[in-house]
Protein backbone atom coordinates (compact mmCIF):
# COMPACT_ATOMS: atom_id res chain seq x y z
CA UNK A 1 0.00 0.00 0.00
CA UNK A 2 2.75 2.45 0.93
CA UNK A 3 4.55 1.54 -2.28
CA UNK A 4 1.46 2.41 -4.34
CA UNK A 5 1.04 5.67 -2.41
CA UNK A 6 4.67 6.64 -3.05
CA UNK A 7 4.31 5.84 -6.74
CA UNK A 8 1.16 7.97 -6.93
CA UNK A 9 2.89 10.90 -5.22
CA UNK A 10 5.86 10.69 -7.57
CA UNK A 11 3.45 10.66 -10.49
CA UNK A 12 1.81 13.83 -9.22
CA UNK A 13 5.19 15.52 -8.93
CA UNK A 14 6.00 14.58 -12.52
CA UNK A 15 2.98 16.56 -13.74
CA UNK A 16 3.63 20.05 -15.00
CA UNK A 17 3.85 22.70 -12.32
CA UNK A 18 2.45 26.11 -13.20
CA UNK A 19 5.64 28.03 -12.60
CA UNK A 20 4.08 31.48 -12.97
CA UNK A 21 1.55 30.55 -10.28
CA UNK A 22 4.45 29.52 -8.06
CA UNK A 23 6.02 32.94 -8.67
CA UNK A 24 2.81 34.75 -7.69
CA UNK A 25 2.42 32.62 -4.55
CA UNK A 26 6.04 33.15 -3.49
CA UNK A 27 5.74 36.89 -4.02
CA UNK A 28 2.49 37.07 -2.05
CA UNK A 29 4.04 35.11 0.82
CA UNK A 30 7.29 37.12 0.58
CA UNK A 31 9.25 33.90 0.25
CA UNK A 32 12.02 32.91 -2.21
CA UNK A 33 11.03 30.84 -5.23
CA UNK A 34 12.82 27.53 -5.55
CA UNK A 35 12.55 24.23 -7.41
CA UNK A 36 13.60 20.82 -6.17
CA UNK A 37 15.64 18.52 -8.40
CA UNK A 38 12.58 16.37 -9.03
CA UNK A 39 10.46 19.41 -9.86
CA UNK A 40 13.08 20.54 -12.36
CA UNK A 41 13.03 17.19 -14.17
CA UNK A 42 9.23 17.26 -14.18
CA UNK A 43 9.38 20.43 -16.27
CA UNK A 44 11.00 18.61 -19.20
CA UNK A 45 9.20 16.51 -21.78
CA UNK A 46 10.73 13.13 -22.62
CA UNK A 47 11.72 14.35 -26.10
CA UNK A 48 14.90 12.28 -26.32
CA UNK A 49 16.21 9.00 -24.94
CA UNK A 50 18.45 10.94 -22.53
CA UNK A 51 15.55 12.99 -21.16
CA UNK A 52 13.35 9.91 -20.92
CA UNK A 53 16.03 8.18 -18.88
CA UNK A 54 16.61 11.32 -16.78
CA UNK A 55 12.94 11.46 -15.84
CA UNK A 56 12.93 7.74 -15.08
CA UNK A 57 15.96 8.11 -12.81
CA UNK A 58 14.35 11.08 -11.06
CA UNK A 59 11.26 9.01 -10.29
CA UNK A 60 13.59 6.55 -8.57
CA UNK A 61 15.16 9.46 -6.62
CA UNK A 62 18.50 8.79 -8.35
CA UNK A 63 19.12 12.45 -9.02
CA UNK A 64 22.83 12.27 -9.86
CA UNK A 65 22.07 9.85 -12.68
CA UNK A 66 19.15 12.04 -13.74
CA UNK A 67 21.35 15.16 -13.80
CA UNK A 68 23.95 13.33 -15.87
CA UNK A 69 21.39 12.40 -18.53
CA UNK A 70 19.85 15.88 -18.53
CA UNK A 71 23.27 17.51 -18.99
CA UNK A 72 24.19 14.99 -21.67
CA UNK A 73 21.08 15.87 -23.65
CA UNK A 74 21.58 19.64 -23.39
CA UNK A 75 25.30 19.65 -24.19
CA UNK A 76 25.29 17.11 -27.01
CA UNK A 77 22.18 18.21 -28.90
CA UNK A 78 22.71 19.90 -32.27
CA UNK A 79 19.40 21.75 -32.29
CA UNK A 80 18.15 24.27 -31.50
CA UNK A 81 20.99 26.58 -32.47
CA UNK A 82 21.64 29.35 -29.96
CA UNK A 83 23.91 31.64 -31.99
CA UNK A 84 27.08 29.61 -31.30
CA UNK A 85 27.76 25.89 -31.18
CA UNK A 86 30.88 24.09 -30.02
CA UNK A 87 31.17 22.34 -33.40
CA UNK A 88 31.85 25.76 -34.99
CA UNK A 89 34.46 26.77 -32.42
CA UNK A 90 37.70 26.20 -34.36
CA UNK A 91 36.34 27.72 -37.55
CA UNK A 92 35.06 30.84 -35.80
CA UNK A 93 38.23 31.39 -33.76
CA UNK A 94 40.39 31.06 -36.90
CA UNK A 95 38.46 33.94 -38.50
CA UNK A 96 39.02 36.36 -35.62
CA UNK A 97 41.55 39.14 -36.31
CA UNK A 98 44.36 38.91 -33.77
CA UNK A 99 44.78 42.70 -33.70
CA UNK A 100 41.13 43.43 -32.90
CA UNK A 101 40.90 46.03 -30.14
CA UNK A 102 37.46 44.83 -28.90
CA UNK A 103 38.84 41.28 -28.81
CA UNK A 104 41.83 42.34 -26.74
CA UNK A 105 39.48 44.26 -24.46
CA UNK A 106 37.34 41.13 -24.04
CA UNK A 107 40.34 39.06 -22.96
CA UNK A 108 41.53 41.80 -20.62
CA UNK A 109 38.11 42.16 -18.95
CA UNK A 110 37.82 38.37 -18.69
CA UNK A 111 41.17 38.17 -16.90
CA UNK A 112 40.04 40.92 -14.53
CA UNK A 113 36.76 39.08 -13.86
CA UNK A 114 38.67 35.86 -13.24
CA UNK A 115 40.61 37.77 -10.59
CA UNK A 116 37.30 39.17 -9.26
CA UNK A 117 38.03 42.72 -10.32
CA UNK A 118 35.00 44.51 -11.73
CA UNK A 119 34.24 47.91 -13.23
CA UNK A 120 30.74 49.44 -13.30
CA UNK A 121 29.75 53.04 -14.02
CA UNK A 122 33.40 54.02 -13.80
CA UNK A 123 33.75 52.52 -10.31
CA UNK A 124 36.15 49.66 -9.58
CA UNK A 125 35.70 46.91 -7.03
CA UNK A 126 37.96 44.02 -6.10
CA UNK A 127 36.93 40.98 -4.06
CA UNK A 128 39.89 39.08 -2.54
CA UNK A 129 37.44 36.39 -1.42
CA UNK A 130 33.93 35.61 -2.58
CA UNK A 131 32.16 38.17 -4.77
CA UNK A 132 29.67 40.34 -2.91
CA UNK A 133 26.81 40.31 -5.42
CA UNK A 134 25.01 42.99 -3.40
CA UNK A 135 27.85 45.52 -3.33
CA UNK A 136 27.13 49.17 -4.09
CA UNK A 137 30.73 49.43 -5.39
CA UNK A 138 31.54 51.52 -2.34
CA UNK A 139 31.85 50.31 1.22
CA UNK A 140 28.27 49.10 1.63
CA UNK A 141 25.95 46.37 0.41
CA UNK A 142 22.24 46.34 -0.33
CA UNK A 143 20.09 44.65 2.30
CA UNK A 144 18.79 41.15 1.64
CA UNK A 145 15.05 40.69 1.68
CA UNK A 146 11.87 40.22 -0.32
CA UNK A 147 11.58 42.36 -3.44
CA UNK A 148 8.47 44.06 -2.04
CA UNK A 149 10.49 45.28 0.97
CA UNK A 150 13.40 46.41 -1.17
CA UNK A 151 11.19 48.55 -3.41
CA UNK A 152 10.44 50.71 -0.38
CA UNK A 153 14.16 51.11 0.32
CA UNK A 154 15.23 51.78 -3.23
CA UNK A 155 15.32 55.38 -4.42
CA UNK A 156 15.17 56.57 -8.01
CA UNK A 157 18.02 55.40 -10.29
CA UNK A 158 21.30 57.32 -10.19
CA UNK A 159 20.59 58.70 -6.72
CA UNK A 160 22.24 57.60 -3.50
CA UNK A 161 20.04 56.57 -0.62
CA UNK A 162 19.92 58.13 2.83
CA UNK A 163 22.13 55.28 4.02
CA UNK A 164 24.95 56.41 1.74
CA UNK A 165 24.59 53.55 -0.72
CA UNK A 166 25.91 54.03 -4.22
CA UNK A 167 23.84 53.93 -7.42
CA UNK A 168 21.99 50.67 -7.75
CA UNK A 169 22.76 50.59 -11.49
CA UNK A 170 26.35 49.62 -10.66
CA UNK A 171 25.09 46.60 -8.71
CA UNK A 172 22.74 45.66 -11.51
CA UNK A 173 25.49 46.01 -14.12
CA UNK A 174 27.61 43.47 -12.23
CA UNK A 175 24.66 41.11 -11.86
CA UNK A 176 23.80 41.09 -15.55
CA UNK A 177 26.88 38.85 -15.80
CA UNK A 178 28.17 40.14 -19.10
CA UNK A 179 31.59 39.16 -17.80
CA UNK A 180 30.54 35.49 -17.97
CA UNK A 181 30.31 35.86 -21.75
CA UNK A 182 33.69 37.64 -21.81
CA UNK A 183 35.17 34.70 -19.91
CA UNK A 184 33.46 32.20 -22.23
CA UNK A 185 34.70 33.94 -25.37
CA UNK A 186 38.20 34.08 -23.90
CA UNK A 187 37.99 30.36 -23.14
CA UNK A 188 37.16 29.67 -26.77
CA UNK A 189 40.00 31.90 -28.00
CA UNK A 190 42.73 30.77 -25.59
CA UNK A 191 41.62 27.40 -24.23
CA UNK A 192 42.36 28.58 -20.68
CA UNK A 193 40.58 26.15 -18.36
CA UNK A 194 41.00 28.63 -15.51
CA UNK A 195 38.15 30.61 -17.10
CA UNK A 196 35.85 27.61 -16.75
CA UNK A 197 36.74 26.92 -13.12
CA UNK A 198 36.17 30.56 -12.12
CA UNK A 199 32.89 30.71 -14.03
CA UNK A 200 31.68 27.64 -12.13
CA UNK A 201 32.68 29.13 -8.77
CA UNK A 202 30.95 32.44 -9.48
CA UNK A 203 27.84 30.95 -11.09
CA UNK A 204 27.20 28.42 -8.32
CA UNK A 205 27.87 31.05 -5.66
CA UNK A 206 25.45 33.48 -7.31
CA UNK A 207 22.69 30.85 -7.49
CA UNK A 208 23.10 29.93 -3.82
CA UNK A 209 23.12 33.54 -2.61
CA UNK A 210 20.42 34.95 -4.89
CA UNK A 211 17.21 32.92 -4.52
CA UNK A 212 14.53 34.13 -6.90
CA UNK A 213 12.45 37.12 -5.77
CA UNK A 214 14.86 37.89 -2.91
CA UNK A 215 17.50 40.59 -3.02
CA UNK A 216 18.28 43.63 -5.12
CA UNK A 217 19.21 41.53 -8.16
CA UNK A 218 15.60 40.45 -8.77
CA UNK A 219 14.10 43.94 -8.93
CA UNK A 220 15.04 45.30 -12.34
CA UNK A 221 13.41 43.60 -15.38
CA UNK A 222 16.20 44.54 -17.80
CA UNK A 223 18.83 43.13 -15.43
CA UNK A 224 16.94 39.84 -15.08
CA UNK A 225 16.47 39.72 -18.86
CA UNK A 226 20.12 40.43 -19.67
CA UNK A 227 21.28 37.88 -17.08
CA UNK A 228 19.02 35.23 -18.64
CA UNK A 229 20.56 35.76 -22.09
CA UNK A 230 24.11 35.92 -20.75
CA UNK A 231 23.64 32.64 -18.85
CA UNK A 232 22.39 30.93 -22.00
CA UNK A 233 25.41 32.24 -23.92
CA UNK A 234 27.79 31.22 -21.13
CA UNK A 235 26.35 27.70 -21.01
CA UNK A 236 26.82 27.44 -24.78
CA UNK A 237 30.45 28.57 -24.48
CA UNK A 238 31.48 26.55 -21.42
CA UNK A 239 29.17 23.54 -21.73
CA UNK A 240 31.63 21.14 -23.42
CA UNK A 241 34.45 21.65 -20.91
CA UNK A 242 35.30 18.56 -18.86
CA UNK A 243 35.03 20.76 -15.76
CA UNK A 244 31.32 21.35 -16.38
CA UNK A 245 30.01 18.46 -14.35
CA UNK A 246 26.38 17.42 -14.70
CA UNK A 247 25.47 18.86 -11.30
CA UNK A 248 26.71 22.33 -12.34
CA UNK A 249 24.87 22.19 -15.67
CA UNK A 250 21.68 21.12 -13.87
CA UNK A 251 22.00 24.00 -11.40
CA UNK A 252 22.35 26.50 -14.23
CA UNK A 253 19.38 25.00 -16.07
CA UNK A 254 17.29 25.17 -12.90
CA UNK A 255 18.21 28.84 -12.50
CA UNK A 256 17.29 29.52 -16.14
CA UNK A 257 13.90 27.86 -15.65
CA UNK A 258 13.27 30.04 -12.58
CA UNK A 259 14.36 33.14 -14.53
CA UNK A 260 11.89 32.17 -17.24
CA UNK A 261 9.06 31.84 -14.74
CA UNK A 262 9.80 35.29 -13.30
CA UNK A 263 9.91 36.85 -16.79
CA UNK A 264 6.65 35.14 -17.81
CA UNK A 265 4.98 36.42 -14.64
CA UNK A 266 6.12 39.96 -15.53
CA UNK A 267 4.51 39.73 -18.96
CA UNK A 268 1.29 38.19 -17.65
CA UNK A 269 1.01 40.72 -14.81
CA UNK A 270 2.94 43.77 -16.06
CA UNK A 271 1.60 46.24 -13.51
CA UNK A 272 1.86 50.00 -13.86
CA UNK A 273 5.43 50.37 -12.61
CA UNK A 274 7.10 48.50 -15.49
CA UNK A 275 7.87 50.47 -18.63
CA UNK A 276 7.29 49.20 -22.19
CA UNK A 277 11.07 49.05 -22.63
CA UNK A 278 11.48 46.83 -19.56
CA UNK A 279 8.70 44.58 -20.84
CA UNK A 280 10.39 44.47 -24.27
CA UNK A 281 13.56 43.18 -22.62
CA UNK A 282 11.56 40.59 -20.67
CA UNK A 283 9.71 39.46 -23.81
CA UNK A 284 12.93 39.21 -25.81
CA UNK A 285 14.78 37.18 -23.17
CA UNK A 286 11.79 34.88 -22.58
CA UNK A 287 11.33 34.36 -26.31
CA UNK A 288 14.97 33.32 -26.68
CA UNK A 289 14.77 31.09 -23.59
CA UNK A 290 11.71 29.29 -24.97
CA UNK A 291 13.70 28.55 -28.14
CA UNK A 292 16.82 27.59 -26.16
CA UNK A 293 14.87 25.07 -24.06
CA UNK A 294 12.01 23.85 -26.30
CA UNK A 295 12.01 20.63 -24.25
CA UNK A 296 10.32 22.47 -21.37
CA UNK A 297 6.61 21.83 -20.97
CA UNK A 298 6.12 25.56 -20.44
CA UNK A 299 8.19 26.52 -23.52
CA UNK A 300 5.21 26.85 -25.88
CA UNK A 301 3.28 28.96 -23.38
CA UNK A 302 6.31 31.18 -22.81
CA UNK A 303 6.88 31.48 -26.54
CA UNK A 304 3.32 32.58 -27.22
CA UNK A 305 3.19 35.28 -24.55
CA UNK A 306 6.64 36.61 -25.48
CA UNK A 307 5.83 36.58 -29.22
CA UNK A 308 2.81 38.80 -28.60
CA UNK A 309 4.74 41.21 -26.39
CA UNK A 310 7.87 41.53 -28.54
CA UNK A 311 6.47 43.77 -31.32
CA UNK A 312 3.89 45.36 -29.02
CA UNK A 313 6.45 46.55 -26.47
CA UNK A 314 8.91 47.41 -29.23
CA UNK A 315 6.48 49.82 -30.87
CA UNK A 316 5.52 51.28 -27.49
CA UNK A 317 9.21 52.01 -26.81
CA UNK A 318 9.68 53.90 -30.08
CA UNK A 319 8.50 57.35 -31.13
CA UNK A 320 6.92 58.16 -34.49
CA UNK A 321 10.29 58.19 -36.21
CA UNK A 322 11.16 54.74 -34.90
CA UNK A 323 13.74 56.05 -32.40
CA UNK A 324 13.76 55.20 -28.70
CA UNK A 325 11.41 57.50 -26.82
CA UNK A 326 14.19 58.75 -24.55
CA UNK A 327 16.09 60.21 -27.51
CA UNK A 328 19.19 58.35 -26.31
CA UNK A 329 21.29 56.70 -29.02
CA UNK A 330 22.64 54.17 -26.48
CA UNK A 331 19.11 53.21 -25.43
CA UNK A 332 18.09 52.89 -29.07
CA UNK A 333 20.95 50.49 -29.74
CA UNK A 334 19.83 48.45 -26.73
CA UNK A 335 16.28 48.45 -28.09
CA UNK A 336 17.65 47.26 -31.44
CA UNK A 337 19.38 44.33 -29.74
CA UNK A 338 16.26 43.22 -27.88
CA UNK A 339 14.38 43.17 -31.20
CA UNK A 340 17.17 41.89 -33.42
CA UNK A 341 18.45 38.94 -31.38
CA UNK A 342 15.15 36.99 -31.39
CA UNK A 343 14.74 37.78 -35.10
CA UNK A 344 18.18 36.33 -35.85
CA UNK A 345 17.53 33.30 -33.63
CA UNK A 346 14.36 32.51 -35.56
CA UNK A 347 16.28 32.78 -38.81
CA UNK A 348 19.11 30.52 -37.58
CA UNK A 349 16.60 27.83 -36.65
CA UNK A 350 14.52 28.15 -39.82
CA UNK A 351 11.48 29.43 -37.94
CA UNK A 352 9.05 32.19 -38.98
CA UNK A 353 9.44 35.21 -36.73
CA UNK A 354 6.51 36.40 -34.59
CA UNK A 355 3.96 38.58 -36.32
CA UNK A 356 5.08 42.21 -36.35
CA UNK A 357 8.61 41.58 -35.07
CA UNK A 358 10.35 42.02 -38.41
CA UNK A 359 8.50 45.26 -39.13
CA UNK A 360 9.44 46.69 -35.72
CA UNK A 361 13.06 45.61 -36.21
CA UNK A 362 13.22 47.18 -39.68
CA UNK A 363 11.81 50.48 -38.39
CA UNK A 364 14.33 50.62 -35.52
CA UNK A 365 17.11 49.70 -37.96
CA UNK A 366 16.15 52.48 -40.38
CA UNK A 367 16.20 55.03 -37.55
CA UNK A 368 19.64 53.85 -36.47
CA UNK A 369 20.90 54.10 -40.06
CA UNK A 370 19.91 57.77 -40.20
CA UNK A 371 22.01 58.37 -37.08
CA UNK A 372 25.08 56.50 -38.38
CA UNK A 373 27.19 58.34 -40.99
CA UNK A 374 28.98 55.82 -43.25
CA UNK A 375 32.32 57.63 -43.15
CA UNK A 376 32.33 59.47 -39.83
CA UNK A 377 32.09 58.79 -36.12
CA UNK A 378 28.48 58.52 -35.01
CA UNK A 379 27.18 61.22 -32.68
CA UNK A 380 26.12 59.49 -29.47
CA UNK A 381 23.26 61.77 -28.49
CA UNK A 382 21.27 61.52 -25.29
CA UNK A 383 21.99 59.77 -22.02
CA UNK A 384 24.62 57.01 -21.93
CA UNK A 385 24.03 53.54 -20.58
CA UNK A 386 22.16 50.47 -21.66
CA UNK A 387 23.26 46.84 -21.70
CA UNK A 388 24.84 45.46 -24.85
CA UNK A 389 25.48 41.95 -26.12
CA UNK A 390 26.71 42.83 -29.61
CA UNK A 391 28.50 46.08 -28.78
CA UNK A 392 30.35 45.03 -25.65
CA UNK A 393 33.80 46.69 -25.59
CA UNK A 394 33.11 48.45 -28.92
CA UNK A 395 32.49 52.15 -29.45
CA UNK A 396 29.19 53.68 -30.52
CA UNK A 397 30.08 53.74 -34.23
CA UNK A 398 31.32 50.13 -34.33
CA UNK A 399 28.30 48.96 -32.34
CA UNK A 400 25.89 50.78 -34.67
CA UNK A 401 27.49 49.30 -37.77
CA UNK A 402 27.36 45.80 -36.33
CA UNK A 403 23.66 46.22 -35.66
CA UNK A 404 23.01 47.61 -39.13
CA UNK A 405 24.93 44.77 -40.79
CA UNK A 406 23.04 42.13 -38.81
CA UNK A 407 19.77 43.97 -39.35
CA UNK A 408 20.31 43.93 -43.11
CA UNK A 409 20.80 40.15 -43.03
CA UNK A 410 17.97 39.41 -40.60
CA UNK A 411 15.37 41.55 -42.37
CA UNK A 412 16.20 40.83 -46.01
Amino acid sequence: MLGRFGKKMRGLLQKEINLEKRVAEARAEREPLSLSDEELLSQFRASSSELEEAKREARKSRFKHAQHKLAEHIVERLKPRFFLHNSQKDKLVAQLPSDSIPLRKTVMVAEEAKGRNFLALGMEKNFPGAVDWFTDFGENSWIFGADSDLRDVLKRPNESTDDGLGPVEATWDLNRHGHFVDMGRTYWITGWESMVSEFIVQAVDWIERNPALFGINWLDPTTISARTVNWMLALSLFGHSDQMQAEVTARILKSLVVHGAVLADMLEEPGESRTPFQLLAAASALNMLSMFLPELKSAQRWYEISAINLPKRGWESMGRGGFHLSGSAARHRELMEWLLLPEILHRLNGLPSPKGLREATETACESLALMTPPDRVAVDIGAPGGHSFLGRHAGASAHSRRLLALGAVACQ
